[in-house]
C-alpha cells in the first residue's frame, strides 16, 4: 500500500482539475505525506475489523439463502402432499431441517437470546395478528367461495395428535425454526442484497408463496398476511427472539386454544379431503 501511495502521488497533479476534484479526499490522502498515509492504513485496519466482525456475526450470503429456499419448497411440498396421518411428523422434520440449516448458514443466529422485553413485544405482536385474523376469518367465510371448507380443513389437523403433543411440537421446533429460517436466514440475506424494505417484501412473498403447494387458498392468504407482519417487524428492528415468541404464541393460540370462530361440522382429520396446516 505504501508503494502504491508513493507511486500515485507524482502523477495526480497531472490529472485534469475535474478529475482531481472527483478524487477528493482520496487524492489528498495519497499525496499528503506520511501523516495522511498513516490515516489510510488506519482506515484499512478499521475496514478489515468491520469485515471480520460481520463474518463473525455470520451474515448470510444470497447463495445460502437461495439453496435454503429451494430446499424449503421441496420440504413443504412433501409435508403437505404426503400421507395425512404422518403430517405432524413431517412438519416437525421440516422444522428441524430448515432451522438447523439456518443455524449452519448464519452462525450469528446462535447468539439469539430471549430478554423480558422481547417476550412483551412478541405477545403484543401475536395479539395484533390475532385481531387481524379474527377479521380475516369472517371475510374469508363470506367472500371466498372455498373459505369455510379451507378453514375447516386447517382445524381438522388438530385431531391427528393429542393437543399437548401438537403444542409441544409447535413451541419447541416448528415455530422457532420458521423464524430462524424465514427471517434470520432468508430475509437477512435479501435485505443485505436488496435493501431493508425490498428485502422484507421479497421474504414475505417467499413465505406466502411456499404455501401454494397446499392448494388451500385461505391458508395461502393467511401465510402471506402473517409473513408480511413478521417481515415488516424484523425489517423495522424487532429482535428475532421477539418474533419467535410472537410466532410461537400465535400458532398455539389460534390453532389450539382460541380459533378465530367456531367450526361447526368440521371434518375429522382422517376424513378431510386435503391437508392444510396453519402457517408456521
Amino acid at each position: 500500500m505504501a508503494a502504491a501511495a508513493a507511486n500515485a502521488g507524482p502523477h495526480l497533479p497531472h490529472l485534469p482539475v475535474a478529475a482531481r476534484g472527483r478524487l477528493g479526499g482520496a487524492g489528498e490522502l495519497l499525496t499528503g505525506g506520511p501523516a495522511h498515509l498513516a490515516r489510510v492504513k488506519e482506515a484499512a485496519r478499521a475496514g478489515t475489523a468491520i469485515a471480520l466482525r460481520r463474518t463473525a456475526a455470520g451474515e448470510p450470503g444470497i447463495a445460502s439463502a437461495a439453496i435454503g429456499l429451494g430446499a424449503a419448497q421441496v420440504a413443504f411440498a412433501a409435508t403437505f402432499r404426503g400421507p395425512r396421518q404422518q403430517f405432524w411428523d413431517r412438519m416437525t422434520l421440516t422444522g428441524l431441517a430448515l432451522g438447523g440449516y439456518a443455524l449452519l448458514a448464519n452462525p450469528g443466529l446462535r447468539q439469539t437470546r430471549l430478554r423480558p422485553r422481547d417476550v412483551a413485544t412478541g405477545l403484543a405482536s401475536a395479539a395484533a395478528l390475532y385481531g387481524t385474523f379474527a377479521l380475516g376469518d369472517r371475510l374469508a367465510r363470506r367472500f371466498v367461495p372455498s373459505g369455510k371448507r379451507d378453514i375447516a380443513d386447517i382445524y381438522a389437523l388438530r385431531d391427528l395428535r393429542p393437543k399437548p403433543e401438537i403444542a409441544a411440537r409447535l413451541v419447541t421446533v416448528i415455530a422457532p425454526a420458521e423464524e430462524l429460517f424465514w427471517r434470520g436466514l432468508l430475509q437477512e440475506a435479501l435485505m443485505a442484497r436488496h435493501g431493508r424494505w425490498i428485502g422484507a417484501a421479497l421474504a414475505a412473498l417467499a413465505y406466502g408463496g411456499v404455501h401454494l403447494v397446499t392448494g388451500n387458498f385461505t391458508l395461502f392468504g393467511a401465510a402471506g398476511i402473517a409473513g408480511a407482519q413478521w417481515s415488516v417487524l424484523y425489517a423495522a428492528g424487532t429482535p428475532l427472539s421477539a418474533l419467535i415468541v410472537s410466532h410461537t404464541v400465535w400458532d398455539v393460540w389460534i390453532f389450539l386454544v382460541q380459533p378465530t370462530s367456531a367450526i361447526p361440522g368440521a371434518p375429522r382429520a382422517t376424513e378431510a379431503a386435503a391437508a392444510s396446516p396453519p402457517p408456521g
